[in-house]
């Protein structure tokens, strides 16, 4: 958009800005201005009234108001706040109805005139268009996802809503609610955390305060009675925002002000020694526009936020929905903001400056984590609250739209483990919020600090005790607790493994850090495009190279062209090199010229024993593919398979869902019946010692399951107790009775990051034309990839169906029933034949990996409340056929 609109305006800034007018008022006051000083500023501003108006842009002043007493980490004590930032930095400040009054005619700027508006806009109406969801129909069994179903965070009375309830419709599920009638007004708090009470009680005491999108200052403390001014004059886009972890220290007596409700109160990370614990408590205060950009919280924790005054409005998405506008970095299962990641690397750094030997010293490197020296404002493009909801929010579908709620004064909102989560302040808010680990996240928090304390060597014995305290608080948790505890053990402790001495690392720990060494890798690289006459690539191998991790073990390496994948020691590599070469090998022997192209082209393969120049003690086998073009289908823009991660909500894209599901019935159809080819494989090679045979997978699975779905505890101690009956017993028995023949290979893993697909213009009909005539993007699968779970002795094709309905189709019937329209639906049962729904949540519950069933649990949230498998079994699949 131009910053001016007329002629006249246009001539003002052209002659007013002179060589500056080749860039837009944004890049010029962000970018440039607020490099200068307060004398710079003042002498560029009599040069012409429109940069004197781009000069005098509050903003700049914010920036060197906090810059200019940074190193003092706080606000002076007689520090007085003016009625705007530029009459904050004159000390004593200027009032507004003193100063002259300067009036310049003819300054047109988009970039002011939106500032103006987004600096006074009032939020008491900025409310979502439903606040509560429809009645609740008489035949739905659950009111949580119902809630949810709608874009609705579900509310609940405190009354008659016992702990075992909470932890059974809420915790172990993992969902959101918002907590009423919790007698929060009778709580001290409720009277005394009036600011004008505060600010008496603590005159002196100062509280951290969040500068956010400001400059590098990104904390500054400030004492109550400084913040009360402030927030009585501020007109700030994103205003300052007290968010302070230690104001149990600073106000003496104030945690006695409210208490944990009974839900909250089994905190785990107690058991942590007083100097590891991390932050878990927040006073936050704010005005109206204030809040918290998006985010999850750290740890794995859930969070549990009360509010004291005001209203809040809240935003969330499940776990493995990034929000549209967030850049998902590539890191953990959580993710954090640009902002939070740059925030928490600032205080990491200043935390480790100096040991940390006591809490006193932590507290004073903590200070130096106030000032973020690497701050860059052309990277600093995070969406605030309030930007998000007037840039973003608008463009949104309504199933790609958040879960939300207004939390009024006196309401309690838990926000479970993992959950993207973002706040705006509509009115002025004073609240307490605390982070905890219990049983229902207790997995997620125990995984997050492991892979802190792996790489923190002096973090790794307090790990240790730490596991032991929390089992010996819970031994219901053994489960949970002890594979953790073995992983941890491996990871740390020398090893005697050849592999692993021979890479000159001491522990699995060594290992994880090898993997990011570029130079290491990329001889490697090269002298497998060597061998394998791809020599061609190597010029690039160094400047295009990007390395990607597959389970933090195998070391995958892409250049333009081709993508070179090497299989360790570890987790049977040997064993799937074989198998994703077999596989490529088989499938271009059997496809049709056309559907070959819908799988990866094998390029070459070997390993680095037969490389003459370094013979490395592992011989590290590699697979060299095509690079396939594209983006992961759970990455397409258009949000189609994002919008499935919200039980309940409406299907988007129907048109992208058609062709992805149509192109994926004949692909997967191929690759499990294809036609004979005239060089038929080898009996012998299909029939190998060491590739695995379909009944042999599923009888070790059979019998590992339950130990296997107890560590991941996803699934309610009741149904657990019933698995072994659930599972068939006689492996043969259940093989013959399958729907279908079985198949040539199966694939293994039909999960959307496995599908590659590219966009492409959507024809509209005549109709669609008139209504929208400008065209659609239709995101068209191209390729799937990544055969290294195939079972190349085939076996029933149903197998396959488990990653595709769970997690590509989201649990949805009329997705998955469409699939097997194109596919084939499966024979009518004969006497005997296992019914079609009991066989697949058989194949979902002997599921290799953890994803299916985190994800059934996350999408169809009513398994937990099942009393059966039959029922989950029905909730799932029953009138799937």
């Amino acid at each position: 958009m131009p910053d001016s609109f007329s002629d006249v305006g246009s001539s003002i800034r052209s002659k007013g800005c002179g060589i500056l007018n080749r860039f837009e008022d944004a890049f010029i006051v962000t970018r440039l201005l607020a490099r200068l000083n307060h004398s710079e500023l003042l002498r560029l501003s009599i040069c012409s009234r429109y940069l004197y108006a781009l000069c005098m842009h509050d903003w700049l002043w914010r920036c060197l108001v906090t810059a200019k007493y940074a190193q003092q980490y706080q606000f002076p004590t007689d520090f007085v706040f003016g009625e705007s930032w530029l009459a904050s930095y004159l000390q004593p400040p200027t009032k507004q109805s003193d100063a002259i009054q300067s009036r310049l005619r003819g300054i047109e700027s988009n970039f002011l005139h939106v500032a103006h508006i987004r600096n006074h806009i009032n939020l008491h109406y900025f409310v979502p268009a439903v606040l509560y969801p429809p009645p609740l129909p008489p035949d739905h069994p659950n009111p949580t996802s119902f809630a949810l179903a709608h874009n609705c965070v579900p509310r609940r009375s405190v009354n008659g809503l016992c702990l075992e309830d909470f932890e059974a419709h809420y915790s172990i599920p993992n969902l959101p609610v918002l907590l009423t009638q919790a007698g929060v007004e009778q709580w001290p708090a409720w009277t005394e955390w009036e600011l004008s009470r505060l600010s008496q009680r603590y005159p002196d005491s100062l509280l951290r305060c969040a500068n956010e999108r400001a400059g590098p200052v990104r904390y500054i403390d400030i004492t109550v009675a400084q913040y009360q001014q402030y927030m009585k004059h501020q007109n700030d886009e994103s205003p300052l925002y007290i968010f302070d972890p230690n104001y149990g220290e600073q106000l003496k007596g104030i945690v006695d002000d409210y208490k944990v409700l009974e839900y909250f109160q089994r905190d785990f990370l107690k058991l942590l020694p007083t100097e590891s614990q991390p932050p878990y408590r927040w006073l936050i205060i704010g005005p109206q526009r204030s809040g918290a950009s998006w985010h999850t919280d750290p740890n794995g924790t859930s969070a549990w936020n009360t509010l004291i005054s005001g209203r809040k409005r809240w935003a969330l998405y499940p776990p493995a929905c990034t929000p549209p506008g967030v850049e998902k970095e590539n890191s953990t299962e959580s993710y954090q903001s640009a902002a939070e990641q740059r925030r928490a690397q600032v205080e990491a750094k200043a935390k480790d400056s100096e040991g940390c030997s006591s809490q006193a010293s932590y507290v004073k490197n903590k200070k130096r984590g106030y000032i973020d020296e690497s701050f860059n404002y052309e990277e600093d493009t995070t969406y605030t609250s309030l930007r998000w909801y007037l840039e973003v929010y608008p463009h949104l579908a309504a199933s790609d739209r958040p879960v939300e709620v207004v939390q009024e004064a006196g309401e309690t909102i838990f926000v479970p483990s993992g959950w993207w989560h973002m706040v705006l302040n509509l009115e002025d808010t004073v609240a307490v919020t605390q982070n905890f680990a219990d049983r229902g996240n207790i997995h997620n928090v125990l995984d997050s600090l492991m892979q802190d304390c792996i790489r923190t060597s002096a973090k790794q014995q307090m790990f240790k005790d730490f596991l032991q305290d929390v089992l010996d608080q819970d031994t219901t948790l053994s489960t949970v607790v002890n594979p953790r505890r073995e992983y941890f053990a491996s990871m740390t402790e020398p090893t005697d493994d050849e592999f692993l001495l021979g890479e000159g690392c001491n522990t699995r720990a060594d290992y994880e850090f090898m993997l990011n060494d570029p130079k290491l890798w990329e001889q490697r690289v090269r002298a497998a495009l060597e061998m394998t006459g791809n020599s061609t690539c190597i010029s690039e191998a160094s400047s295009a190279m990007k390395l990607q991790r597959i389970a933090s073990i195998e070391p995958i390496y892409r250049t333009r062209q081709l993508v070179v994948k090497f299989f360790t020691s570890w987790q049977d590599g040997e064993k799937h090199y074989n198998i994703e070469k077999e596989a490529l090998l088989r499938l271009r022997e059997r496809l049709s010229e056309e559907l070959l192209q819908r799988v990866q082209t094998l390029m070459g393969h070997g390993d680095l024993r037969e490389h003459r120049e370094r013979p490395w003690k592992w011989h590290w086998p590699f697979i060299i593919t095509h690079h396939v073009q594209g983006i992961p289908f759970d990455e397409c823009p258009d949000g189609s398979w994002n919008s499935l991660l919200k039980p309940g909500s409406p299907i988007d894209c129907p048109e992208t869902w058609s062709h992805v599901l149509d192109w994926l019935a004949q692909t997967v159809k191929a690759i499990h019946m294809p036609p004979s080819s005239q060089n038929p494989i080898d009996t012998q090679r299909r029939a190998a010692s060491e590739i695995e045979n379909f009944d042999h997978y599923l009888r070790w699975r059979f019998n590992t399951t339950l130990s296997i779905q107890k560590i991941w505890n996803y699934f309610p101690s009741r149904l657990l107790e019933q698995l072994v009956d659930y599972l068939p017993s006689n492996v043969d028995d259940f093989l013959s009775q399958s729907y279908f023949e079985d198949a040539f290979i199966l694939h293994g893993d039909l999960n959307p990051s496995n599908i590659i697909c590219n966009p492409s213009l959507n024809a509209m009909t005549a109709s669609q034309q008139q209504s929208d005539p400008a065209p659609s993007m239709l995101w068209s699968p191209s390729h799937i990839i990544d055969f290294g779970d195939a079972k190349l002795n085939g076996g029933d094709p149903m197998f396959d169906f488990v990653p595709l309905f769970v997690i590509t189709c989201g649990c949805r019937k009329d997705l998955m029933r469409q699939f097997l329209l194109k596919y084939g639906l499966p024979a009518s049962s004969g006497p005997g034949t296992a019914s079609f729904a009991k066989r697949m949540m058989v194949y979902c519950l002997i599921w290799e990996y953890p994803g299916v069933s985190r994800y059934i649990v996350q999408l169809v949230p009513d398994v937990c409340a099942a009393n059966t498998w039959e029922e989950v079994q029905d909730m799932l699949f029953g009138g799937l056929v």
